[in-house]
C-alpha cells in the first residue's frame, strides 16, 4: 500500500533533473535500528502521472538498510513551472512486531540530489502526519510442515502427529503462548472417534515429534472439546526470537468409525484466535493454518482415501486443467494394490433450476493424473448424466504406499455459463475399482472444495465474418466495417446491454459522418 507521497515543484525558469532521493525509517518500536528494517518489505518508488517521460515503467525498489533507503539513478525531469510527485509503496513483513508504528520520512534537504545544485525550500522532515501500525499475526507467519504426517489413523493408536506448525515470536522480541485453539476440519467426533487431543513443543528444537523420547517434556496440555472446538487455556510457553514448534498429537479410540477424518486448523477470531499470546500479537488473523490434508480413521487390510484441500476460484470460460478434485490413496495392504477405475461425480452449480444436461455441457473434458499436473493423462473422460467414468488405467499402489490423484476440468468455453460454479466429488466406494477383491475407505463424499467460478467472456467466445474492403466518398455509406456473432452465456440466453469498439484504422473521428449498430435478422 501506499505510506508516503511527495510533489515536488519546480518554481525556476528551467528543467532541474531529480537524479536520488533518500528515506529514513521513522519506525517507532523498542527494537535495535536493524529490527525495525527489518519490519518493512521491499519499498518501491513510482512516479504517478508520468506520461511520455523518461522513467515511464520504472519502478525502482529498495530495502532499508541502516535506517535509510536510496533510490539513485532516477534522472527525472521536472520541467520549469512543473512538478513531480513520488509514490512510495510498501507493508510490513513478516517479521514485524505487534504494536510497531511503521513510519518512513524525507529527513532533510540533503535526501533529496539533483544533477545540479538547486535552491530547495520547504520544511524538514517531510513526514506526514499519522504511522502504520503493525497488528497481529498472519498465515504466512505460521509455516506449517507436513513431512512427518501419516495419511492414516490406526484405531486404538496414541500420540499420533496431527499438525506441526511453527509459532511466530512477536517480530523480533520473544513472546509468551497462553491459549491454543482448534476446530477438526473432518469427520472425526470428540470422544467417540478421537480420545484424545494433546499439544507439546519440540523441546530439543530437532524438528521431530519424539514424545517417548527428547520431547517427553515438552507436553504442555490436554486439549478440552468446547462444542466447537477444541482448547487449552492457562497455558505459558515461551517462543523465542525465531520461534518455536508446536505439536499436536491425537489419540484414536479402539471403536473409532472407520473413515472418519482428523484436520485440526488453528481457527481465526470469534471464539478464538488459534494462538493467543501474551504480546496480544494473537492469530492467525486472515486464514485458518493445518495441513492441507486430512488424516483418516483407517485398520490395516485397506486402501485409504482422503481428500486433498484445494481452494476456490475464478477461471475463465476457455480454462484448462482446473483442479476439481484431489485426493489421496494409502495401500495398509501388506501386497500392492492395483486402481483401475474411478468414477467421478459433476457438482457444477448455477443459479436457477439448470438441468444436468447444460452442467455436464460446461466441462469439455476431464483428465486424471497421479502424483502431479505434469505427468501425462491416465484416461479421459466427460460428463454424461451427472458422472464421469474413467477407465483402462492401471495405478499400483505399492504395500504402504500413498499417491496423489487428481482430476483436471477443461471447460467448454461455449457453454460455460457466467456465474455457475464448477467442481466434482467422489461420491462412495462403489465409484473406486480395483484389479481384485480391495477393501476402500473413506469419509464419503470426498470433495476438496474445489469451487471454480466461471467468470467473463474470452475472444475465443466472439466469432468474427470479417469485412468487405470498400472505397468510400464524402457522405457515402453506410458499410458494414464490424461483422460479429457474439456468444450467449454458456448453454443461457443472454441480453446484449452495451457494445464499445476501437478503430485500428486512421480515419479520425471527424472522417466518419456515423456509426450504427445492427443486428442481423436471421439469414447472416
Amino acid at each position: 500500500e501506499e505510506v508516503l507521497r511527495l510533489k515536488l515543484v519546480n518554481t525556476a525558469a528551467a528543467a532541474e533533473t531529480l537524479s536520488a532521493v533518500t528515506f529514513t525509517n521513522t519506525t517507532v518500536g523498542p527494537g535495535s535500528v536493524a529490527d525495525r528494517d527489518a519490519e518493512w518489505q521491499s519499498l518501491q518508488l513510482t512516479f504517478p502521472g508520468r506520461t511520455g517521460v523518461v522513467g515511464v515503467g520504472r519502478q525502482p525498489t529498495g530495502t532499508f538498510s541502516g535506517g535509510t533507503v536510496t533510490f539513485a539513478g532516477l534522472d527525472e525531469e521536472i520541467a520549469a513551472g512543473d512538478s513531480l510527485v513520488l509514490r512510495v509503496t510498501s507493508g510490513a513483513s513478516l517479521l514485524a512486531r505487534d504494536g510497531d508504528q511503521l513510519d518512513l520520512a524525507v529527513a532533510d534537504s540533503l535526501a533529496l540530489s539533483f544533477s545540479r545544485p538547486v535552491d530547495l525550500r520547504g520544511t524538514f522532515p517531510v513526514a506526514p502526519a499519522g504511522a502504520f501500525a503493525v497488528d497481529g499475526m498472519v498465515a504466512a507467519q505460521l509455516p506449517v510442515n507436513t513431512k512427518n504426517l501419516a495419511s492414516n489413523l490406526l484405531t486404538g493408536s496414541v500420540l499420533n502427529l496431527s499438525l506441526d506448525v511453527l509459532i511466530p515470536a512477536n517480530g523480533y522480541e520473544a513472546d509468551t503462548l497462553r491459549a491454543i485453539n482448534l476446530r477438526n476440519d473432518g469427520t472425526a467426533l470428540p470422544g467417540t472417534d478421537l480420545e484424545r487431543i494433546e499439544a507439546w513443543v519440540d523441546l530439543d528444537a530437532d524438528g521431530v515429534f519424539e514424545p517417548n523420547g527428547d520431547d517427553a517434556s515438552g507436553w504442555i496440555a490436554q486439549l478440552v472439546d468446547t462444542g466447537n472446538r477444541w482448547e487449552a487455556t492457562g497455558i505459558s510457553v515461551p517462543v523465542p526470537a525465531g520461534g518455536r514448534r508446536l505439536f499436536i498429537s491425537c489419540d484414536v479410540a479402539d471403536a473409532a468409525a472407520f473413515g472418519a477424518t482428523f484436520r485440526p486448523l488453528l481457527t481465526v477470531g470469534s471464539p478464538g484466535s488459534g494462538l493467543i499470546m501474551a504480546s496480544n500479537n494473537d492469530g492467525p488473523m486472515d486464514l485458518e493454518v493445518g495441513n492441507p490434508a486430512s488424516q483418516t480413521i483407517t485398520t490395516v487390510d485397506r486402501v485409504t482415501l482422503g481428500k486433498v484441500a484445494v481452494a476456490p476460484g475464478t477461471a475463465s470460460p476457455d480454462a484448462q486443467d482446473v483442479v476439481v478434485l484431489r485426493i489421496t490413496a494409502t495401500n495398509d495392504y501388506t501386497v500392492p494394490k492395483t486402481l483401475t477405475g474411478l468414477t467421478v461425480t459433476n457438482r457444477t452449480t448455477g443459479p436457477g433450476a439448470p438441468s444436468q444436461t447444460d452442467l455436464d455441457s460446461e466441462v469439455g473434458q476431464l483428465r486424471l493424473r497421479a502424483d502431479s499436473l505434469a505427468t501425462p493423462d491416465l484416461a479421459q473422460a466427460i460428463f454424461t448424466s451427472g458422472r464421469g467414468v474413467f477407465n483402462g488405467f492401471n495405478v499400483t499402489l505399492q504395500a504402504g504406499e500413498t499417491r496423489d490423484l487428481l482430476v483436471t476440468a477443461d471447460l467448454e468455453f461455449l457453454k460455460a455459463s457466467d456465474g455457475d460454479v464448477i467442481g466434482a466429488e467422489l461420491s462412495g466406494e462403489a465409484d473406486v475399482t480395483f484389479s481384485d477383491a480391495t477393501t476402500a475407505v473413506a469419509s464419503w463424499p470426498l470433495d476438496s472444495g474445489a469451487a471454480w467460478t466461471v467468470d467473463g467472456m474470452v475472444s475465443a467466445q466472439i466469432t468474427s465474418h470479417g469485412a468487405p474492403n470498400a472505397t468510400l466518398g464524402p457522405s457515402e455509406g453506410p458499410a458494414l466495417a464490424l461483422d460479429v456473432t457474439l456468444p450467449a452465456n454458456g448453454y443461457r440466453d443472454d441480453i446484449l446491454r452495451g457494445l464499445t469498439v476501437v478503430n485500428v484504422g486512421t480515419a479520425t473521428p471527424a472522417d466518419i459522418g456515423q456509426m450504427e449498430l445492427w443486428r442481423d435478422g436471421g439469414d447472416g
